[in-house]
């Protein structure tokens, strides 16, 4: 059994080739691309690997992903409710003073963009749970699944393949979308605080 491992989009990314439970090959795209601590797809660390294990593509049976979304979500959430009402209450009066200014909406793109990003991630990362759930059952249900519409096979590469691009897709598009959005909101709270303090000074 071939499976390859990919890590990506935080700091550091690589792969990892895995053959019957030894590691035939692995390596960090910083190698690769010469930039310390890359955290784009690596892409030369899969070529590296697949090279150094003589592999293709279709000749993997498995490609995973180092982050489970679902748990990391629920993470987030839980450490953000542990200020509870105190976090929320601060997020809000945050949006409200932002509207007082007039920069209201300029922000709520930036929500809707980090919306719809995470949406992808978690449409990706659903339909590989659905196929493994669907894989236990294939006895009974067979290899094919319904999911959102679309037809999946549950032991078809392609389909595992396309479920993780998409998924990686949104948490690469939900990581630029969040570094605009950082980006942003701090340029609208110095704004505001300038104005702020303009208002206040006689």
């Amino acid at each position: 059994m071939n499976i390859l491992g990919i890590s990506c989009f935080y700091h550091d990314s690589a792969a990892c080739l895995v053959r019957d439970g030894e590691i035939i090959a692995a390596a960090q795209e910083e190698r690769f691309s010469r930039k310390k601590h890359d955290p784009d797809f690596p892409i030369h660390a899969i070529k590296y690997c697949c090279n150094t294990g003589g592999i293709k593509a279709e000749g993997l049976d498995y490609i995973v992903f180092y982050e489970k979304p679902f748990i990391k979500f629920e993470r987030i959430l839980e450490t953000y409710l542990m200020y509870a009402p105190g976090g929320i209450a601060s997020l809000i009066m945050m949006n409200l003073r932002i509207a007082a200014f007039g920069r209201l909406r300029e922000v709520w793109v930036g929500y809707l963009a980090l919306a719809v990003t995470a949406l992808l991630v978690l449409v990706g990362a659903a339909a590989m749970i659905e196929m493994v759930y669907h894989l236990q059952l294939n006895v009974v249900m067979g290899d094919q699944v319904r999911f959102l519409g679309a037809m999946l096979d549950a032991k078809s590469v392609d389909s595992w393949f396309g479920a993780l691009f998409v998924m990686l897709t949104g948490l690469g598009m939900f990581e630029v979308a969040r570094r605009h959005f950082v980006r942003q909101w701090g340029e609208i709270q110095a704004c505001l605080e300038r104005e702020t303090k303009r208002s206040e000074s006689p």
